[in-house]
């Protein structure tokens, strides 16, 4: 039975000098005290370790436990920067040893992060998205689609690498777009424009069932951008939808979604309308913000009438269930006695 929940972050506030590019998606440290208080009122004990600025506590902390792995959960809160494998540090580690963890596996993180190969994966699906390719350096201009494009870093979320320059229409933007990312932010995600509003959709569940939230309209004046996202406060609205064809179509797509890639864990899935007005998937997110300030994912499940502590409680239910249901057998191979006796 879990009794203490160890969170894994990267915080904000302790980014030492690291511009804003390398810490956008970090969460600040009200938000991970937070959601430690949180857990705490739910009457588990809390260990909450820095991963940036002490990496080498992660490993001897599950090294040290490991003759009582399941009495800890792991949270993965680790987002890293500019790789494709960060968001799965932790659920890798924490599956190699045989913990308990909470959220998505490494598998499902590697595919969300990785835009362009959910979309194909959405595409295999008959779901309608916008059509797209990758450049993978400056040079890669050669032009597969009509204009107007948007383009974006494949690899990224929290809006980096977004700004008003993203939309392009014509040869010409495209170039100066593609010439003003940095080479860091390659490869460059090239897709069909797609103008109309933008929707996000919170998910929680097991391979058994998943439950939906509300389908919420995101409401912001202007480009979504990264200079938009803050710490501080949230430019952007989240607003239930009231069009209950729009909602059932989204509803009853994600979860034809999450069945297809045996979502488990917790996460949220963007669409937005084509010039028709019809929703197409956009990108999903299975390490996303848990920020009560800040944060769609909860906003979302606050809107269907479910309050922070639930959730996360929640959350935490559905880990003890993976734990004992999904096979993940290397890690669990060891017993308590080998372990104790070497």
């Amino acid at each position: 039975m879990t009794q203490t929940v160890v969170l894994i972050s990267d915080i904000y506030e302790n980014s030492n000098d690291l511009t804003k590019e390398y810490i956008q998606e970090w969460d600040n440290k009200k938000s991970i005290e937070y959601l430690g208080d949180t857990i705490l009122d739910l009457g588990y004990s809390l260990e909450i370790i820095d991963s940036f600025q002490n990496p080498e506590l992660v490993l001897d902390f599950l090294q040290k436990n490991l003759y009582r792995k399941e009495d800890f959960l792991v949270w993965n809160l680790v987002e890293g920067y500019f790789s494709r494998n960060r968001e799965t540090y932790v659920p890798g580690f924490a599956e190699y040893l045989g913990y308990p963890y909470a959220g998505s596996d490494s598998y499902l993180q590697n595919l969300s992060l990785d835009k362009y190969l959910s979309k194909v994966r959405i595409e295999q699906l008959g779901i309608h998205t916008p059509r797209s390719f990758l450049c993978y350096d400056r040079l890669d201009l050669e032009q597969k689609l009509s204009y107007p494009l948007f383009l974006k870093p494949n690899f990224e979320g929290s809006s980096l690498g977004i700004s008003e320059i993203s939309i392009v229409h014509s040869d010409e933007e495209f170039k100066r777009t593609m010439e003003s990312f940095e080479l860091k932010y390659f490869p460059i995600l090239v897709e069909e424009y797609f103008p109309g509003d933008e929707y996000t959709v919170s998910v929680l569940g097991t391979y058994e069932s998943v439950e939906i939230s509300k389908i919420c309209r995101i409401e912001i004046e202007g480009m979504y951008s990264e200079e938009k996202k803050s710490k501080d406060f949230m430019e952007e609205k989240i607003i239930p939808i009231e069009d209950l064809e729009k909602s059932r179509y989204i509803t009853e797509t994600t979860q034809k979604i999450c069945r297809s890639i045996g979502f488990h864990g917790y996460g949220r899935l963007d669409w937005k309308e084509d010039e028709k007005g019809m929703p197409g998937f956009l990108e999903m997110n299975f390490t996303p913000g848990l920020s009560p300030y800040y944060s769609a994912f909860p906003i979302c499940f606050r809107e269907s009438g479910k309050n922070y502590s639930e959730l996360i409680q929640e959350i935490i239910n559905i880990s003890k269930k993976d734990y004992n249901n999904i096979a993940r057998l290397y890690g669990k191979r060891v017993s308590d006695e080998k372990i104790i006796r070497n």
